[in-house]
């Protein structure tokens, strides 16, 4: 259960200075020499459990959208899982419960159909990095 807390703190460090030079630009010089500021695309591709757990999702829950396995296959569509979304849901599970007690932290969680994470990786709440580097 800890196993998705520590993949999403080695992310978040080994993509610090990626995620300073999507905030920034990274300074790049094309085949001539010339300098250009460029934001770097990057991608990530993965199969649906290893979504689940980079998003933030519980795993009977789906990745990019809201829906829930007792839900899949409904004629309408369900709304877009964001992740803004998810980090509203996991302050809602943290304003229940402290996320201190293990336990009920998951038990709420899944409610909210998340994993264990308190803070995931995408999450940004990196302000304090930037500002030393800057």
């Amino acid at each position: 259960m800890l196993s998705a807390c520590l993949v999403h703190e080695s992310l978040d460090l080994m993509l610090q200075p990626l995620k300073i030079a999507a905030t920034i630009g990274i300074m790049m010089s094309d085949p001539v020499g010339n300098l250009h500021c460029f934001t770097p695309l990057v991608t990530y591709i993965a199969d649906t459990p290893e979504q689940s757990l980079l998003v933030g999702t519980s795993s009977n829950a789906s990745p990019v959208s809201t829906v829930v396995y007792k839900e899949f296959g409904d004629p309408f569509p369900h709304p877009p899982r964001t992740a803004a979304r998810t980090l509203e849901d996991i302050e809602c599970a943290c304003s229940e419960v402290s996320s201190h007690d293990f336990e009920c932290f998951i038990k709420v969680s899944k409610c909210y159909s998340l994993n264990e994470i308190k803070q995931p990786a995408h999450s940004g709440n990196n302000q304090e990095y930037y500002a030393q580097i800057a």
